[in-house]
């Protein structure tokens, strides 16, 4: 049981690392901050066949929404280092190109904050954080703090 509950919580925790909300969702700040909004559900999952242990690697896919419209899709792979810390990195796709985050994560926490290393197209310059909080077992709000 707490297997599963733990695998549930690891998909959840690594869906939460990554995409970018087109321009009308984001909220620009008086001090060259932007935050946004979406949500991740998770589209596939790969869990190790023996069940989650050290050195294990768990990947996602993801669909991106914000404000209940598409704005691309996510993939991550979190390895897990001990007990329920894993290390995550993963990549969101859009239409203006992509954002990368990567960060430490407790799969068996409903929260946690990441950060957002770099980027492509208009986000080449991203620089940042995120934060999630967990929704369903497959879905989770997400936070984007993107700097100037």
């Amino acid at each position: 049981m707490l297997r599963n509950l733990i695998t549930i919580a690891a998909a959840a925790a690594a869906v939460l690392l990554f995409s970018v909300v087109t321009g009308s969702a984001a909220v620009k700040h008086a001090d060259g901050t932007t935050t946004f909004k979406l949500l991740q559900t998770t589209t596939s999952m790969h869990l190790p066949p023996g069940g989650i242990s050290p050195g294990s690697t768990i990947t996602f896919t993801a669909n991106a929404t914000a404000k209940g419209r598409p704005i691309g899709t996510s993939q991550a792979a979190c390895v897990i280092v001990v007990a329920t810390s894993a290390q995550c990195q993963g990549t969101t796709f859009t239409g203006r190109g992509q954002i990368q985050a990567q960060g430490p994560i407790d799969i068996a926490k409903p929260s946690s904050a990441v950060a957002i290393v770099g980027g492509t197209g208009v986000y080449k310059h991203a620089r940042g954080f995120i934060t999630r909080m967990k929704v369903t077992a497959t879905t989770t709000e997400e936070t984007y703090h993107l700097g100037t």
